[in-house]
């Protein structure tokens, strides 16, 4: 019996809200993205994250949606073999279940990134 893991790229496009800041490793990276739709509804309904200053700490309200995530990710080479679907960053918001966070890539301005794990909270 064999397992097939179906990798899913997210692409980036210029026109998406990310942040993407290096980490402490080689070619590794955070990227954090961000969910217009959702940011516009907590904002039209008046729910805001709250943040506890001594700890910094952000907590989400019981109301609001997810705003962002946050992946670990690894600048790689791009493999012309790489089977799979490529999804939009809205596709992955509306579904984010269905993305494959253990074959997952993205691709952000033209560089392929592998995902290291599920998302950072």
């Amino acid at each position: 019996m064999s397992i097939n893991i179906y990798s899913q790229t997210v692409d980036v496009k210029k026109s998406d809200s990310i942040v993407l800041r290096k980490a402490n490793s080689k070619n590794e990276y955070y990227v954090i993205l961000f969910n217009k739709e959702n940011i516009k509804y907590n904002k039209s309904n008046g729910f805001k994250y709250d943040t506890i200053p001594h700890i910094k700490t952000v907590i989400k309200c019981k109301e609001c949606k997810e705003e962002s995530y946050g992946f670990l990710i690894k600048k790689i080479k791009k493999n012309k073999k790489r089977q799979g679907s490529i999804r939009t960053l809205e596709d992955f918001f509306k579904d984010r279940t269905g993305f494959n966070f253990g074959g997952g890539y993205f691709l952000i301005n033209g560089h392929y990134c592998k995902n290291l794990g599920m998302p950072i909270e």
